[in-house]
């Protein structure tokens, strides 16, 4: 439980530097605002990066990876709850299907 409580950790971190660089684009190439939210999502990349290289020692690889996916469904949220984007029924199959091969993958490597 533990391990996948790091996995988690890290699939939110990863998912920290998606806005940080949404939020980022959303000013002037450069501008202090700019390169400040672009310095967080390196930083938080980074702190990702460390994490991975936990996480990879803990799980199979097809485990790790599966389960990387989820960062496009808390992605997806993030963009409904922050920036007010819509959520389409083609998202939700999509997200439907990736919980699924992450539920049938983490299952199979059990």
């Amino acid at each position: 439980m533990k391990n996948y409580l790091l996995l988690y950790i890290g699939i939110f971190i990863y998912s920290l530097c998606s806005i940080m660089n949404k939020v980022a684009a959303g000013y002037a190439f450069l501008s202090w605002h700019f390169c400040l939210f672009y310095s967080y999502g390196l930083l938080f990349l980074v702190i990702y990066a460390v994490l991975w290289q936990q996480i990879l020692k803990r799980f199979l690889l097809t485990t790790a990876y599966a389960n990387r996916s989820l960062v496009l469904i808390l992605t997806m949220l993030w963009g409904l709850l922050l920036f007010k984007e819509q959520i389409t029924l083609n998202m939700i199959v999509g997200a439907a299907i990736i919980l699924l091969g992450v539920n049938i993958v983490v299952k199979a490597d059990e």
